[in-house]
Formats: structure tokens, sequence, C-alpha cells
């Protein structure tokens, strides 16, 4: 029983993984589209942040949203990414 709680609890986290990345590939795409989207980037990683916090794909979320927020002066929502 408990190994099959394991399994299951395992699959779950790898499947939730996975979906982050999948957002997080989404969102970097709107970052990197000429003219940038800033508004619908920025909308997109807060959105993966709040549905995936504990997934590697939110801490690199973290990292774009804060280097957006610095590239339109606003200092202070990008300290507080870090």
């Amino acid at each position: 029983m408990a190994a099959a709680l394991i399994t299951g609890w395992w699959a779950w986290q790898k499947h939730r993984e996975q979906q982050a990345d999948i957002v997080l590939y989404e969102a970097t795409k709107l970052v990197h589209a000429r003219p940038a989207n800033r508004s619908k980037a920025i909308e997109h990683l807060q959105k993966l942040i709040s549905d995936y916090g504990s997934t590697a794909a939110a801490a690199l979320a973290y990292w774009h949203l804060g280097h957006l927020y610095f590239e339109g002066e606003d200092y202070t929502a990008a300290l507080h990414c870090l």
C-alpha cells in the first residue's frame, strides 16, 4: 500500500513538473517575441508562479519576471522577485 502511494505521489510530482515546464516555455516565447509582449508575459509568469510554486520552472519564472520588471524600470517589483 505504501509503495503504491509513494509511486502515485512521484508520478503526480513528475507530471506537475512537466506541466510547469510547458507553461514556462510558452511564457518565455512571449518574452523573446519581437516585439516583446511584456504585459502578457508577466501575466503568464505570475500565473505559473501561483499555480506551480514549488517547481524548478517557478524559480526560473521568478528570474524572468524580475528581469522584465527591471527592464520596465519597476525596480521595486523587481526586488520583490528576489
